[in-house]
């Protein structure tokens, strides 16, 4: 058995495009503060949404290794996984290096990609989901969309989800979903509550076990009066959990000209049986305009 300890999070940064942040003088910048600022807190695993890049930045850095989708042409989403390359995932000081990672499908609103060490292996998952203001079937797309690729490309393989699911939920608790800080469930919510139950995934941050601190809002109103949660990481229900802890990280600054969202992250700690025989790395594509 190997203990594995990873701490994983979500951000949607609004932007990281330089036009949008002036005071930030150049165009990697902000992006680099935020990297630091991830790596200062432990996490492996980082989902970002809304990046607005037309081309990834800041890929050569000290913490992380940058995977990434374009915006759209206009100029809307852009998505990033970043993946810790110093921060060992396991008690056996198991770092991940790029020929670990292996994107396996991505979009201007959501990036999967394949990890695996040889003693250990999973799928991170990140995306924005359409909100309830849109049609449900761009709901239902998204999230069909993303259990197609898993079951083509990841089938069996654990799965990490990270990411803007504009999703307001808990009046219906399950083993998906706790009734901690519940909300009525728009219509974002019920599409993500049943693709949450499909995968057998859990949002820790719904339950009072493992939720900590008193914020749960990660979306602040435009007025600063009020805040939702919509902004989650999702973890495999079945994994038998020695730490297991949530919280909404108020300390890590994303605003740009204000705070809009709050990072969330989630930590774990389990134990795996280590594969017998390390399988080849896998090849990838670094290259942004994957997909």
């Amino acid at each position: 058995l190997i203990q594995i300890d990873i701490t994983i999070a979500t951000a949607n940064v609004l932007t990281l495009r330089t036009e949008d942040c002036p005071q930030q003088g150049t165009s990697i910048s902000r992006q680099f503060v935020i990297m630091q600022q991830f790596h200062d807190a432990g996490c492996i695993f980082v989902g970002i949404q809304e990046t607005r890049h037309k081309h990834l930045a800041g890929t050569n850095n000290p913490w992380y290794h940058v995977l990434g989708h374009p915006a759209t042409s206009n100029g809307q989403d852009g998505i990033q996984l970043w993946i810790s390359s110093c921060i060992p995932v396991s008690t056996t000081n198991i770092l991940i290096r790029r020929e670990h990672i292996c994107i396996v499908y991505s979009s201007s609103t959501t990036l999967i990609a394949k990890v695996n060490v040889g003693s250990w292996k999973c799928v991170v998952v990140t995306s924005r989901a359409p909100h309830s203001g849109r049609p449900r079937q761009e709901a239902l797309s998204h999230w069909s969309t993303i259990t197609t690729e898993l079951h083509r490309k990841a089938s069996g393989w654990p799965i990490f989800y990270c990411g803007d699911a504009n999703a307001h939920v808990g009046e219906c608790p399950t083993t998906s979903i706790g009734d901690l800080a519940s909300a009525q469930e728009n219509q974002a919510g019920e599409v993500f509550h049943h693709w949450l139950l499909k995968h057998s995934l859990k949002l820790p941050a719904t339950f009072a076990a493992s939720h900590s601190g008193p914020a749960h809002h990660s979306f602040c109103s435009p007025d600063g009066k009020h805040g939702t949660r919509i902004d989650y990481v999702a973890i495999p229900q079945e994994l038998q959990y020695k730490v297991l802890k949530s919280w909404v990280a108020e300390d890590i600054d994303l605003s740009v000209h204000r705070t809009d969202h709050l990072a969330v992250l989630c930590r774990c700690t389990f134990e795996v049986q280590a594969s017998k025989q390390r399988q080849a790395p896998l090849k990838q594509k670094w290259d942004s305009q994957i997909g």
